[in-house]
């Protein structure tokens, strides 16, 4: 009996110097999870971001009415592509922020092409504080992702959104254009490319309203952003 508790004893220590040794070269290790959700990049360019008509002679501005500025008087065509590129789909509209906003005058859009008050941006001033002008950006052929697309526009910061009744770009606050293959419905839809043609027409006031003393430098300034939507 004596052998067999030694035995039992002899066994029960073995069991709990094995369990010991398990618990003491257990480990453990961490799986980490990671990574980013990221939107599309997209990258806004134009063709030709500084329309420069150049030096107009005064004799081509006249002196009682308002002028048009043409290719004739600037030898400028006023035209500029605007190009959006994304390195992935992505819905996107523009936004149109006039940086001359105090200086439009809406006398001359009787030379604009059709153009409403809401769609004039500000030409400067000169030298003795006097509004010279306004002009309007006026979208002609577009294309998305290589393909002919249709403006749209949203007049409540991208809630809603219409073909609108003109391609003229609006200066008011929360309006946005977007765009759309042809062929879709009337709503904002994922782009990897869009090229939108548009073209700058510009009208200026008498000349006799002018200070001519000194050059009128036309100095007009709109800021389009690029919205994710």
């Amino acid at each position: 009996m004596h052998n067999t508790l030694k035995a039992r004893s002899t066994r029960l220590a073995l069991a709990a110097a094995i369990t010991m040794a398990m618990a003491s070269t257990a480990q453990a290790v961490d799986v980490t999870v990671v990574g980013r959700i990221i939107p599309a990049t997209c990258t806004m360019t134009l063709t030709d971001p500084d329309i420069d008509f150049g030096t107009i002679p005064l004799d081509r501005i006249s002196t009682t009415a308002n002028s048009k500025i043409t290719p004739f008087m600037s030898g400028v065509d006023a035209r500029t592509t605007l190009n959006v590129a994304c390195d992935a789909p992505a819905q996107l509209a523009v936004s149109f922020t006039d940086n001359r906003a105090g200086s439009v005058d809406n006398s001359v859009i009787n030379v604009l092409p059709s153009a409403t008050t809401t769609e004039t941006f500000g030409l400067g001033v000169d030298t003795v504080g006097t509004n010279i002008g306004a002009y309007s950006l006026e979208g002609e052929g577009a294309t998305v992702n290589g393909v002919a697309a249709k403006m749209l526009e949203s007049t409540d910061g991208g809630a809603t959104w219409s073909v609108p009744t003109s391609r003229r770009a609006q200066n008011t606050p929360g309006w946005w254009a977007s765009w759309v293959r042809e062929s879709q419905p009337d709503a904002p839809e994922p782009i990897t490319s869009l090229a939108q043609i548009m073209e700058v027409n510009a009208g200026v006031v008498p000349s006799s309203s002018l200070d001519t003393t000194v050059p009128v430098v036309i100095d007009g300034s709109v800021t389009m952003e690029l919205i994710y939507l």
